[in-house]
């Protein structure tokens, strides 16, 4: 699962950076949330024009645990040290109006092949890049969130904190630890830390009913299935899109678009872009699910 964090860091010019990341890399998870963090960031930022060696940092930063949290920073490829001398290795970026191609291309029109059209670009743009990168924008990130076991998975790719009431969110957000939001505390309720395999399995039995035409009988599993969007209140049809996501080719125009030769500043273009395209398409996310091929 490929997972994106934001953080917020304040510093002392007043100005607030916005760090964002890969979170399958567990590294820039740990050291972003050091309190040190910001302000060694923030010391960087203020001294661009200096060469910066170790006495100055130490001097600047007294605390028993900076060596180690700068060393880790070293490793993860946040800061570069060459000839005794420390720079920042990641890119801040600055403010970037955008001009969109032109769309030079149709969307399907079926939705299902919709979702997996936006899927399938997401995977090719996003999915398997190391990345770290600032900026004081706000990018329209979004994550790909997914529950699943070798019969079903699920699929939520969502911008942050927004639209949080799918399957693959309440999952998402229990396995990470993260405070459930109001519109899930029900299921909550319900499931609570449920074995998701196990659930998926059930799930997987009341959806085969369903298309089979057969009634089930009402338990914690199927109002769960009302209450995150799969199946209506009537528990009688399935509401969530059912993907195939291996059967669709992407336009060249979008396989070939490049923004910049700078990776960095390209894959921060193509987060707006792809959020531009949702919106051109009529999306604000993409969930569905889809059935393992036997």
């Amino acid at each position: 699962m490929l997972k994106f964090l934001r953080e917020l860091r304040f510093f002392e010019s007043g100005e607030t950076l916005n760090f964002y990341y890969n979170q399958q890399n567990k590294q820039y998870q740990k050291i972003i949330n050091q309190p040190l963090f910001s302000e060694i960031v923030a010391y960087f930022q203020e001294h661009q024009e200096t060469e910066i060696i170790l006495r100055s940092l130490k001097k600047q930063f007294p605390q028993k645990n900076f060596e180690a949290l700068l060393e880790k920073m070293i490793q993860a490829g946040l800061i570069l040290r060459e000839n005794r001398r420390y720079t920042l290795a990641f890119s801040i970026i600055a403010e970037k109006k955008l001009d969109y191609p032109k769309l030079d291309f149709g969307f399907p029109v079926v939705d299902a092949e919709k979702l997996a059209f936006f899927n399938r670009l997401y995977e090719l743009w996003f999915e398997d890049t190391d990345y770290f990168f600032a900026t004081s924008e706000i990018v329209p990130f979004y994550e790909k969130r997914l529950s699943k076991n070798q019969k079903l998975q699920f699929t939520h790719i969502v911008k942050k904190v927004e639209n949080q009431q799918q399957l693959a969110d309440y999952f998402y957000i229990l396995q990470n630890g993260l405070e459930m939001p109001s519109n899930l505390q029900s299921v909550e309720t319900l499931i609570g830390d449920v074995n998701p395999d196990y659930f998926l399995n059930q799930v997987a039995l009341i959806m085969e009913n369903i298309k089979n035409g057969k009634k089930n009988r009402e338990s914690i599993f199927l109002t769960a299935l009302k209450e995150t969007l799969v199946i209506n209140q009537l528990a009688n049809e399935i509401i969530l899109p059912e993907v195939k996501t291996h059967l669709l080719a992407l336009p060249e125009a979008l396989t070939d678009l490049t923004f910049s030769q700078d990776t960095t500043t390209d894959l921060y273009q193509k987060w707006y872009y792809f959020d531009y395209l949702l919106a051109e398409a009529g999306l604000s996310s993409i969930a569905f699910y889809e059935i393992a091929e036997k």
